[in-house]
């Protein structure tokens, strides 16, 4: 019995160290762009008190519209990114056992024997769709959500703080960078859910390396946006090294993704165009958001409702919806009389 009770005791302590090993990457890498913002907190200020001539004053008030004001509103979409990250975990996590359980017991198997190599590159099916269709419903999801804010940046910040040209320029900015901030919170996840701890931590902390020795020139030759710069340089080298670890342990093959997101890409683009003259026939023709809330209401709402229709109906029309709605799309294209492209 009492032998029993031991063994129950250990097995409690093991697991109890297993869940924390596990909980400690997902704590530190979910915290990354925190660590981002954390750098900027401490080195803006001497940084740029050495490189440039603006007063302290100057200086505090930049930070404040990119550091406080604008992170604030990016945050809203890279949300979008850290919840579809989150919701693969699971999933991804049971089919990737799966399939590295199988490969598993070829390699034991003895009729087998040139798959012994353990070094070799071992395909995984299942997992790499799973992987290809986060990333096509990141893709799907965050292009038009960023896209949209920057287009959006002046009446979005007149409505949520003060007109301010400065912090149209810098949510614009922060709006192209919450794209690989959104990118890694996905890659991320889906690395730890496959147990690629090591690799997930050793990525992050290149980044922030990169980051570190970026941010004095980027804001020497920059400016206050020489920052945001310098963080999503930093990102976009975590993101690559993530995929070309995919590639390595899944045979993930970025060429395939590239072609698999062009059209969304090139929808994407076609909105943003489109939003853009709108937005800017309206910002000079029509409304003055600066003087006025309603006007600033106005303008979000029209130029949001043009967003919309291109990239909905784009997305119809080539069925590149289908990735988020599923069968809901066929019926939506026969409601709107455009049936034909279901042939």
């Amino acid at each position: 019995m009492y032998a029993v009770e031991e063994e129950a005791d250990v097995s409690t302590v093991r697991l109890l160290i297993e869940i924390i090993s596990i909980a400690i990457p997902f704590i530190i890498s979910g915290s990354a762009i925190e660590l981002s913002r954390l750098i900027d907190l401490n080195t803006y200020m001497p940084i740029m008190e050495r490189v440039s001539d603006l007063s302290r004053d100057q200086l505090i008030n930049e930070y404040a519209i990119f550091g406080a004001n604008a992170n604030k509103l990016v945050t809203i979409i890279v949300s979008l990114a850290v919840a579809i990250g989150s919701t693969s975990i699971s999933v991804i996590s049971a089919t990737f056992s799966e399939e590295k359980r199988k490969i598993e017991d070829k390699m034991a198997d003895r009729r087998h024997p040139r798959r012994s190599d353990r070094r070799a590159n071992h395909d995984f099916p299942d997992t790499k769709a799973l992987v290809m269709h986060n990333l096509k419903l990141f893709t799907l999801v965050m292009l038009p959500s960023a896209i949209g804010m920057a287009v959006l940046a002046e009446p979005v910040y007149a409505f949520i703080y003060s007109y301010d040209p400065m912090g149209t320029s810098l949510l614009q900015l922060s709006a192209f960078v919450a794209i690989t901030m959104g990118l890694f919170a996905v890659l991320v996840a889906m690395m730890q859910s496959m147990s690629f701890f090591k690799e997930a931590i050793f990525g992050l902390l290149v980044g922030m390396i990169i980051k570190l020795a970026l941010q004095l020139p980027m804001l020497a030759f920059f400016g206050t946006p020489g920052a945001q710069i310098a963080t999503a340089i930093a990102f976009v080298a975590i993101a690559a090294f993530y995929l070309w670890r995919l590639h390595v342990r899944i045979n993930f093959s970025v060429a395939e993704l590239f072609v698999q997101i062009r059209g969304i890409v090139i929808l994407a683009a076609a909105m943003g165009v489109a939003t853009w003259l709108v937005n800017q026939f309206l910002r000079r023709y029509i409304l003055s958001p600066e003087h006025s809330l309603f006007q600033q209401i106005l303008q979000m709402v029209i130029v949001a409702a043009v967003g919309i229709l291109v990239y909905g109906i784009g997305g119809l029309r080539f069925k590149i919806l289908d990735i988020l709605l599923g069968d809901k799309a066929k019926r939506l294209r026969a409601k709107l009389g455009m049936s034909k492209y279901d042939q």
